[in-house]
């Protein structure tokens, strides 16, 4: 995929890219979702419900998008970095979920939906159940399935505008005008799966 794109952009090709892609020697515009935001928005959300130590739950695959929703929990983080953890993984295991737990983590915030299932289940095994016991959050829409299962909170993604997005800044590069890239908005969808409690401890919401 890099190497396509690299091709079409070195061939003077007008090009615009869905998501951000690092590709060295070329600056390709591109229409993206504001990850990092929005998973600042997801970890405050799971600070403000009374998880005070939090994990970020990912593969190990560090594709931009997942480079950008690590940036934005560090970020949301900033004022108790001791009290996060990142972790990326193949599957999740009752030995990964006990780690976590054994380092005070009651919030966990993952990349996809296969992963929060994964914790979930091993939590179980262990014991440990949401919303009662641990709060849980998807940083994006389902990829493996048609919907989420009732209650997750979760991020939506901006697809139809970012491929509007698109079209137009391929449309301005067809027409010889320069073209900015663009980060748009993603959407918050609280729920159930958060548990903890209403009070805000963090001052961060919003």
């Amino acid at each position: 995929m890099a190497g396509g794109l690299a091709q079409l952009g070195g061939g003077g090709h007008p090009t615009v890219v869905i998501g951000r892609r690092d590709l060295p020697g070329h600056e390709l515009p591109y229409v993206t979702a504001d990850h990092p935001a929005a998973t600042a928005r997801a970890c405050t959300a799971l600070l403000d419900r009374g998880h005070e130590c939090t994990l970020y739950l990912g593969t190990v695959a560090r594709h931009e998008s997942a480079v950008d929703r690590e940036l934005g929990y560090r970020a949301a983080m900033g004022h108790a970095p001791e009290r996060g953890r990142v972790e990326r993984v193949e599957t999740v295991t009752p030995s990964v979920v006990r780690a976590a737990l054994d380092a005070g983590v009651t919030g966990v915030l993952c990349e996809n939906e296969r992963l929060t299932a994964g914790w979930i289940a091993a939590a179980a095994t262990l014991g440990v159940h949401w919303p009662q016991d641990d709060g849980v959050a998807v940083l994006g829409d389902p990829i493996y399935q048609s919907e989420l299962p009732a209650g997750w909170a979760h991020v939506t993604i901006p697809r139809v505008q970012m491929g509007r997005e698109a079209v137009r800044l391929l449309t301005q590069l067809l027409g010889g005008l320069p073209a900015a890239s663009v980060s748009l908005p993603c959407q918050w969808v609280p729920g159930a799966s958060l548990g903890g409690t209403d009070t805000p401890v963090t001052g961060l919401s919003g």
